[in-house]
């Protein structure tokens, strides 16, 4: 499957510092959670201690339902990150979300093309904590279903 990870967890993989851990707990639980600012009310990724907008350290997470605009798009046609040959091509994006931040991720096969301007949602996989979540047309969207 497209961004499975084996039996690692994503925390132990990916997560590299105290705001890191937040956001990759949460990703491993199922959940999209963005740092937002409550001092300027900025919403920003990726995640950090302090606002990149006024500096404040009034920083917490919020839940995020992940869904927006694909802001760029780059098909691959090579072995990467567990991807094996067999799965390619693999789709990466750029997802302008709806709170208007963009962040990266992957779209599903059943997606597949992507085009800039597609509206997308992200998916979790049966077991989140092992496998990273993609991004799924929003039209052929199924609640809690994940997508390869």
């Amino acid at each position: 499957m497209t961004g499975t990870v084996g039996s690692e967890n994503i925390v132990d993989l990916y997560a590299t510092g105290e705001q890191s851990i937040i956001y990759w707990t949460a990703l491993s639980e199922g959940r999209l959670v963005l740092p937002r600012c409550f001092a300027c009310e900025t919403t920003f990724f990726f995640p950090r201690r302090w606002c990149p907008s006024c500096w404040s350290d009034d920083v917490r997470f919020v839940e995020s339902l992940g869904s927006g605009t694909i802001y760029a798009v780059s098909e691959l046609h090579t072995a990467f990150q567990g991807v094996t040959k067999e799965q390619l091509p693999v789709a990466v994006v750029i997802v302008e979300l709806d709170e208007g931040i963009r962040i990266p991720g992957r779209l599903a096969k059943t997606s597949m093309p992507g085009a800039i301007g597609d509206r997308v949602v992200l998916r979790f996989a049966a077991d989140p904590a092992t496998e990273l979540p993609c991004f799924v047309a929003a039209s052929s969207d199924s609640q809690g279903e994940h997508h390869d």
